[in-house]
Order: C-alpha cells, then structure tokens, then sequence
C-alpha cells in the first residue's frame, strides 16, 4: 500500500500545485487542445477522458474562494442565457422521453451535439477570456493546435505514417474516413472544421503581429491549415472553407489583399501535390466522383422530412433519428435506397426530427441571435478581428452543417466560446475580474 502511495506521489504534488496556483484559464486552454482527441483516450492508453477532467478542474476553479460570487458580479445575465438554459430543458425531456438519456451516445451528443458544454463556456466567455491579453494567448493555443492539427494532415496525405500522432488515426478500424486527412479527430469533418477554425486564429495572430517573427510563423500555419483542408478529400470542407474565405475577402478589404496574392500560392500547391503524391490524384477522383454519399444524403434528408410532417410538435426523440428512420424511408425513382443507418447529414433537419419544430425555432433563435447580435453589436480594438473571424467560423460551420449532423465536440465548443469572447462587452458588468480572481498572483 505504501508503494502504491509512493508510486501516485509523482502525479498528486502537480495536481494540488496546480489546483493551488493555476488559473480557469489554463484548464480552458488544456480543455479546447485536448478535445480534439475526444472519444479515443483509451487508444492512446489513458483510461479517463482528459478533456472533460480538464473542463471539471476548469470549473472547480471558478467555484474555489467563493468567486462564484464575483461571478455573479461580472456576468451580466441577458435573456440568451434564460432561452439556452430553456433549449437545454426541452431536449433533455425530450431524451428522457425517448429514453436515449440511458445511453453513452444520447448523454454525449447532449453534452456535445446540442450542446451543454459550448453553451456553458458561452457563458462564462467574460471571465475566463477576459481582457485582450487573455485573448491573444488564447489565439496564439489555438494556433499551436493549427500547427499540430496542419502537419498531422499533410503527414496523412503523403503516407509519413511513422509521423502521424497518435497512432490510431493509421488504424483502420478506428473511426471513419480512412485514407483522407482525418486527424486526431478519426473523421475528415471534423478535422475540416477544426483546421478551418485554428487556421483563422493563426491567421489574426499573423495579422496582428505580422512584423515579428511569431507573426510570420503563425501566417505559415495559416496556410498550412487552408493546404491541409484540400487533403480532407471531403467535399462540404471544401465548399466550406471556399465560401468562408470568400466572405472574408468581400467583409474586410485587407483580407481581400492578402487571399488575392495568396490564392495562386495555394493552388500551385495542390496541383504540385497533385503531382507529386503518390494516389492522391486518383483518390480525389473517386471522392469528386462519388455518389454513394450524396444518396446518403437524400435519403436521410427525405426521411426527416417525413418524420417532421408526422410528428411536428416533438419528433422522435433526442437521438432518435438512426432507430426510427427505416420506417420513413421510401424508395425515389432516380437512385437507391441507402443510409438506412445514418444520422440526418443536415443539423437543422436533424434537431427538426428529433426535437420538433416549436424546439428547432428555439435552437435558430439561440444559434442565429447570439452569434448575430455578435456581428452586429460594435466592437473596439482586437475584438474587431475576433468579429471577422467569427464570421467566417460561423460561415464554414453552417455551410458544413448542411451536409453534416456537426456532432463534432471541438468545433461546436470553438464556435460558442468565440461568440460569447465577441460578445463580452455586452454579456459581462462593469465590474472586471481582479488578478486574484484570474488566479494570477499580485505583482
């Protein structure tokens, strides 16, 4: 036994040090890097779910010293916060309805899908990314994981498997996507979204410091991450990415510079690697050429639409889409019948089936209002540049969100707590967070 506790000492002293002296903010950073490997710590060897012991410490902080108290003082509750906590209440009745609240995937997909975990970091966006000094940190964690997430992609695309971490994302039976650019994520989507959203944080660093050397650095990853999107071999990624870029060159006039000069640059690259890698010319084919997915897509698309005219008020249940969608799937006359086991590959059909209308038009309400209030409401200094990148984060989420269920824990987490960082202004009181409060010690 003594052994044992001997042998935990190594691990227990960091803990309580860092439970003693580490900030909210840290855990948020090591929660955001550490979700990209969401759902496959145990093919990494760790048996407990880091991302999520990492949010916990997070919010453990905030509640240690009785700063829930000041965080009271600092949040300034708006309606929003009443219509998401009441969006949460509907879809958790709605899963208790169902029955799917008994089940990993529907306590899950609640947390992640819907979700409560990017809901809750929208709130508390204020206090924990509070000032610009906490944001530009925070862009510049998110351009590290670009780096990471940029390199793991083109390590996949030109089969350096030995450089591809960690080693599940070359086991095939793992995930799905095998043979694209699917990154730690084991999903080619996802791996889009994420490589689009660090790819924009690398990019505001670049601007902001495009004069020093970790500005030119973080420029590099910016384009590494806009590469790397090509090698997802997934078409919504690149019909996402190609519209948000584009409305960024039409939104702000240095944008519009920068992509006008650059975009050669990136197409010489994807021809050279056209060329240059071996399969990768044939395997663009087949997925440009692949029709088995846009079936897929039909089918599912139909089969919501069925159960949405059958059951409008309530659907059929929180995650119960897979399970009762055999049943309204009809037979069309131009292409087979397929996806029988799939989610809807469209969010707003999907919550539409599962939730119903009246829940849908509160989820469009909370998802249009606050990241619309966010574009609109004025904003000063840096928050300028997080509004352009909120824009085309939420560009690319929506466009990808119409052909995919975006069940994706990492970028639907990303894209709330950059609205409500956005929004900080006008969710947060006068009052601002002591350097107690932030767990900094006094100078």
């Amino acid at each position: 036994m003594r052994s044992h506790a001997l042998l935990a000492l190594p691990v227990v002293i960091p803990a309580l040090y860092l439970m003693r002296y580490a900030t909210p903010f840290l855990f948020l950073c090591l929660t955001l890097v550490s979700e990209v490997f969401s759902g496959y710590w145990k093919n990494m060897g760790i048996p407990i779910p880091l991302d999520r012991v990492f949010l916990l410490i997070c919010l453990a902080l905030l509640a240690r010293d009785h700063r829930a108290q000041l965080l009271r003082r600092v949040i300034r509750w708006r309606p929003i916060h009443m219509l998401l906590a009441l969006l949460v209440a509907v879809a958790v009745s709605s899963a208790f309805w169902a029955g799917t609240w008994r089940s990993r995937v529907g306590v899950y997909s609640l947390l992640d899908r819907l979700g409560i975990v990017p809901f809750l970091l929208f709130a508390l966006a204020p206090v924990l990314v509070p000032d610009e000094r906490r944001r530009t940190q925070l862009l510049m964690v998110l351009a590290g994981l670009g780096a990471y997430l940029g390199l793991t992609t083109l390590f996949e695309a030109v089969k350096l498997n030995a450089l591809v971490w960690p080693h599940y994302i070359n086991d095939p039976s793992i995930g799905i996507h095998f043979g694209r650019g699917r990154g730690p994520f084991a999903e080619a989507v996802a791996n889009g979204l994420a490589l689009f959203a660090t790819g924009t944080a690398a990019g505001i660093v670049g601007w902001q410091r495009q004069r020093r050397p970790e500005g030119v650095v973080c420029l590099a990853i910016c384009g590494l991450c806009t590469v790397s999107l090509f090698f997802t071999l997934t078409r919504a990624v690149w019909l996402a990415g190609c519209v948000g870029i584009l409305v960024a060159a039409i939104a702000a006039r240095p944008v519009r510079t920068v992509v006008v000069r650059a975009a050669p640059l990136l197409a010489v690259a994807i021809v050279v690697a056209l060329l240059v890698i071996p399969g990768l010319r044939t395997a663009t084919h087949q997925r440009t050429s692949d029709q088995r997915s846009i079936w897929d897509r039909l089918n599912t698309n139909n089969a919501a639409t069925a159960i949405v005219a059958a059951h409008p008020l309530t659907g059929v249940g929180w995650e119960g889409f897979v399970t009762a969608a055999p049943s309204y799937m009809r037979q069309a006359a131009s292409y087979p019948l397929t996806g029988d086991d799939l989610e809807v590959h469209n969010v707003l059909l999907s919550h539409a089936a599962e939730l119903g209308l009246p829940a849908t038009a509160l989820w469009l309400v909370c998802l249009g209002g606050s990241v619309g209030l966010a574009l609109v409401t004025r904003a000063e200094g840096d928050l300028q540049l997080w509004r352009l990148g909120l824009l085309v984060l939420a560009i690319d989420w929506a466009v990808t969100g119409s052909f995919t269920p975006l069940a994706y824990a990492f970028p639907n987490l990303l894209l709330w707590l950059w609205t409500g960082i956005v929004l900080t202004p006008y969710l947060s009181r006068s009052v601002k967070p002591s350097a107690r409060w932030l767990g900094a010690r006094a100078s």
